[in-house]
């Protein structure tokens, strides 16, 4: 029969500490993979949305090449098309202002110049009842109030999802130059439930592209019930060619 032989206690106690010691390791290994993983997932996001536009905006041409060169304006209803067969709802076009490209669903990419501007503005108000506007609107979306305003839009997503879209109509639309780079249009939407609300989009040129530019705590300013004589009082409101639904 074998003899057992005897293991020193400090022998023992030395395995010990050594296994504590790499468990230890392996942890710390495990925790800071993680906090890496997450710190990137967190970059990565961020990267997808970016606060970073001012009124200002910039001077960087278009990310299709359109020309800036047609910088007159006038009644949409004369230069205006609208494709009914488009992706979300109704796009709104002009030969030479854009848009230019459809990113997932989301038409985008136009040219620096008025009627470029007040396309923007409309394509996104037709897009309002989309139940997929929160992934469509990140891809234009900037100023400090944006990611406010995003969540707003995220908390009713599910249900317009479920409800399945309507298409909003946008028959007037009102523009306003501040800057070569920076629009206020004003766009009426009517609603499929019947209601009219007057939007205000501030419309800045940044990165080739026209961009919504949201100030923070401003949203709820921005939207607002409207009427036919409200239009009336204000003025300088345009038919894009839409017909509009009857007053209620």
């Amino acid at each position: 029969m074998a003899k057992l032989v005897a293991v020193p206690r400090w022998l023992i106690a030395c395995v010990v500490v050594c296994v504590v010691c790499a468990l230890g390791v392996l942890t710390w290994h495990a925790l800071t993979r993680d906090s890496n993983a997450n710190e990137g997932e967190a970059a990565s996001a961020s990267s997808e949305f970016d606060e970073g536009a001012t009124l200002a905006g910039d001077d960087s041409e278009s990310l299709c090449g359109l020309s800036d060169a047609d910088q007159t304006g006038g009644p949409p209803e004369y230069w205006l098309q609208w494709d009914w067969e488009a992706y979300l709802s109704p796009m709104a076009s002009a030969e030479g202002h854009g848009p230019g490209r459809v990113n997932d669903r989301f038409p985008t990419c136009y040219a620096h110049t008025p009627k470029g501007a007040t396309l923007a503005a409309i394509n996104w108000t037709a897009l309002w009842e989309s139940p997929w506007r929160v992934k469509t609107y990140r891809q234009r979306f900037t100023g400090k109030g944006s990611m406010r305003v995003l969540q707003r839009f995220s908390d009713s997503s599910e249900r317009k999802l479920a409800a399945g879209m309507e298409s909003v109509a946008v028959p007037w639309v009102r523009s306003e130059k501040y800057s070569d780079n920076h629009y206020r249009v004003m766009t009426v939407a009517a609603f499929p439930n019947g209601n009219w609300k007057m939007i205000t989009h501030h419309v800045v040129w940044w990165k080739g592209d026209w961009y919504m530019y949201n100030a923070e705590g401003d949203w709820e300013e921005n939207i607002r019930p409207v009427t036919q004589d409200d239009l009336d009082k204000l003025g300088g409101f345009y038919p894009t060619g839409v017909n509009p639904p009857d007053w209620e």
